[in-house]
């Protein structure tokens, strides 16, 4: 769709506008304030994975609006030399602390940060589960010759064992379908991720207000509900083909999941190591039922449906998102989607708010192809130990996000990838000859 009337020229072009993106159009911003810079995303707005529900825009949460304490701490000093100056209150919403199960017609509620303890498992599945998970922690032990074992390989449990159903229970929030065949090196960095008691927060709001921010020199282009279709590389830059027309810039910037962005990427520049990590890194499906309460009940921040294999994430003002993970499908018409979506309506009828059931005002049904950072399987092996953003970027093609390092928290590949991209950008020989506009 070469739409000549919209095309416009840029000197760096970033595609999406999550986290990351946003993140690394401002900090570019900070850098080379001389520069033009488009922040194109096929969504209406900004925050990506982290994306707050906005029914009156079109854009849904995935139940994912939380954030490391480390980030969020990069995300403050985005702002500002002064992190006291992100006002806290409006964009935070505590942290993710509560987590319940629903099974039958019982609920049980513990501390997040408790989850992998000895206690914790001992609410969850009795005090016969205490002992076989003192060999679940065992088998989490690791030095750096065996951290790629496969964790069936170094736990061996009776089959009987309430272990095995609470393991299950666990891969989904650790956002592993299969633990068994994942290293002990991937569940336990997964473990930690999730004990950190992650901040909860409108991340679009405050994405939004870091990309309009008053007093600054160069304003960033955001360009929403632009999906890329096809890209183009030669010697003077690259050139996007959207829906909405065509953007050139000297300069390309992918803040996209290497799934995503090999779909439209000329490949031609594309350094071998990012060819070889998009066609390993494979996602999984997350099938997600939003619902707008109509009232803001008080439930937990995390809430597991055992029975229907579902967990649910609470986002207050009212935002629940129930989640089911299945095998990779790209149609809301596939016979595992539609029994997906089956469970997750029989379990959102199983909450209950002060002795009634829970009344939505409206609903959203998604297909999401999603990975938790890098895969977890063993074959992954030889990616995270040679994990080198020199050997990932190439010239006037960069990449960030979560999916870029050689870590199993998602967070922290984002804050190092960010700062390789945005020292790479500086030192561009083609964004040297840039001039600065002239007043």
């Amino acid at each position: 769709m070469d739409n000549q009337e919209n095309s416009r020229d840029y000197d760096l072009l970033i595609a999406g506008a999550g986290m990351a993106g946003v993140l690394l159009a401002c900090r570019v911003r900070n850098l080379l304030p001389h520069l033009k810079i488009a922040l194109l995303d096929r969504l209406p707005m900004v925050g990506g994975r982290l994306r707050h529900s906005y029914a009156h825009k079109d854009s849904w949460s995935l139940g994912f609006n939380t954030i490391t304490p480390e980030l969020l701490t990069f995300l403050q000093r985005s702002f500002s030399s002064s992190p006291e100056e992100l006002p806290e209150a409006e964009f935070q919403q505590g942290r993710q602390t509560a987590l319940s199960i629903l099974s039958g017609q019982k609920s049980s509620e513990l501390f997040l940060g408790d989850l992998f303890t000895s206690k914790g498992v001992k609410e969850i599945a009795g005090s016969a589960a205490v002992a076989e998970w003192e060999k679940v922690e065992e088998a989490l032990q690791f030095n750096e010759e065996d951290k790629f074992t496969v964790f069936a390989k170094k736990l061996k449990l009776p089959k009987n064992s309430p272990i095995h159903s609470l393991l299950d229970l666990m891969s989904m929030i650790l956002g592993i379908p299969d633990l068994w065949q994942a290293t002990v090196y991937s569940i336990k960095q997964r473990m930690d991720y999730v004990s950190s008691l992650l901040v909860k927060g409108d991340w679009t709001q405050a994405l939004q207000a870091l990309l309009q921010q008053e007093g600054r020199e160069n304003p960033i282009d955001f360009i929403p509900s632009c999906l890329i279709v096809e890209s183009k590389h030669t010697d003077s830059g690259w050139k996007l083909v959207t829906e909405k027309g065509v953007y050139s810039g000297k300069v390309l910037a992918v803040s996209q999941s290497p799934w995503e962005a090999i779909k439209w990427l000329d490949q031609k520049p594309a350094s071998t190591f990012f060819l070889s990590l998009a066609q390993k890194c494979q996602p999984v499906s997350l099938v997600t039922l939003t619902y707008k309460l109509a009232d803001n009940p008080a439930l937990p921040d995390v809430t597991w449906i055992p029975r229907e294999g579902v967990q649910a994430l609470y986002n207050y003002p009212g935002d629940l998102c129930l989640q089911a993970l299945i095998e990779y499908e790209v149609s809301l018409e596939s016979p595992s989607v539609v029994k997906a979506v089956r469970s997750l309506k029989r379990a959102f009828k199983k909450f209950t708010y002060e002795g009634k059931a829970l009344e939505a005002s409206e609903e959203f049904i998604a297909l999401h192809p999603y990975a938790w950072t890098q895969a977890p399987q063993a074959y992954f092996k030889r990616f995270i130990e040679n994990f080198d953003y020199a050997k990932l970027n190439s010239k006037a093609l960069l990449f960030c996000g979560d999916a870029y390092g050689d870590s199993y928290n998602p967070d922290r590949n984002l804050i190092r990838s960010l700062l390789a991209t945005c020292a790479a950008i500086g030192e561009l020989e083609v964004l040297k000859d840039v001039k600065p506009l002239e007043r």
